[in-house]
């Protein structure tokens, strides 16, 4: 594709496929030219589907754009979801963005319980991301088979936060020579309004040890597994009503969907 807008009380669901490519450094989907675009109580997703790609410099889903441009833009209520796929073999990226990520006004992108192989990094913007306004970032319950060579999520250069969080919570790898990376945020961010980072029970071979490589200046809050429930990683906090007594059981608000 080379652009896709999804707007207006509009749903794009992508289920139940099995996707394969053919040559070692194909991806299986791409958005090239410009952003994908949800936007006003919308949703792109893409859950439950198994993909088979051909060689370890694919990318499964690639965004296009520049350092100039939006890959993904994901504003006034509205989500992107990617959840339950299993990937065959290992793969360069699970998703790359190749221009700006922007998450805003109550919007979220939920990256969850996903099964994939050995890879470079899964989750990487390759330019600056800005997370505003009540909005959040999830990559929860993921496993990946064999850890990545660089790290689970790669934030490149920064992430900017203005009332909104990022959560990496009870993230897996089964397979692991070294001490893998789960969250890098290389450069420290200018733009840090009331924001968080919060990483609870990522564990390496069944056990703690997982590594985190982020500025001081985010005040990250890491949990380990015996840790009580964060309502950071469990809910999306500007459409939680009540929370249970041990902070993992979260009431949705009006318009509100999902579960801990």
């Amino acid at each position: 594709m080379n652009d896709l807008a999804i707007s207006n009380d509009s749903a794009v669901v992508l289920s139940g496929n099995v996707f394969q490519t053919v040559t070692a450094s194909s991806g299986a989907i791409h958005v090239l030219r410009s952003a994908l675009r949800v936007s006003w109580h919308s949703l792109f997703a893409v859950m439950g589907n198994t993909f088979h790609m051909a060689g370890a410099n694919g990318t499964l889903m690639y965004l296009g754009g520049s350092s100039a441009s939006l890959s993904l833009s994901v504003l006034n209520n509205s989500a992107v979801v990617i959840r339950g796929n299993v990937v065959s073999r290992p793969v360069k990226y699970f998703m790359l963005f190749f221009g700006v990520l922007r998450v805003e006004s109550l919007s979220a992108v939920v990256f969850q319980g996903n099964e994939m192989q050995g890879s470079s990094a899964v989750f990487y913007p390759g330019f600056s991301s800005y997370i505003y306004y009540n909005s959040w970032l999830q990559l929860s319950g993921n496993l990946c088979r064999v850890s990545p060579s660089e790290a689970f999520a790669f934030f490149y250069p920064t992430v900017n936060l203005r009332d909104s969080t990022v959560s990496v919570s009870g993230n897996q790898f089964m397979s692991s020579t070294g001490t893998p990376t789960m969250l890098q945020i290389p450069k420290r961010s200018g733009d840090l309004t009331g924001g968080a980072i919060v990483a609870a029970c990522n564990t390496v071979n069944g056990g703690e040890g997982a590594k985190y490589s982020i500025p001081s200046v985010y005040n990250a809050t890491i949990l380990t597994c015996s840790d009580p429930c964060a309502l950071a990683t469990s809910c999306f906090p500007a459409y939680t009503t009540a929370v249970s007594s041990d902070g993992c059981a979260c009431t949705c608000a009006e318009g509100g969907h999902g579960d801990a």
